[in-house]
């Protein structure tokens, strides 16, 4: 995964209000796969990244490191 990706998940997660259980529990998946995701290790598949989108309510295109503001702006 893209070292980017991960550092801006860590950045959504500070900026967000919810706990990591809170995003684990609302995305519907593993605690050893939200922290492998966070850890940058394997592949991070499309469904994934809408879900963490959604979850941490920041925009796609910053996630994966094509936009500069959080909002999609």
């Amino acid at each position: 995964m893209d070292p980017i990706i991960s550092k801006r998940i860590y950045e959504a997660i500070n900026f967000s209000s919810k706990s990591k259980r809170q995003i684990i529990n609302e995305m519907k998946i593993s605690k050893s796969r939200f922290y492998s995701i966070l850890n940058g290790e394997g592949h991070i598949n499309e469904k994934t990244i809408i879900k963490l989108c959604t979850v941490l309510e920041v925009s796609s295109d910053w996630l994966l490191g094509l936009k500069e503001s959080i909002y999609g702006k």
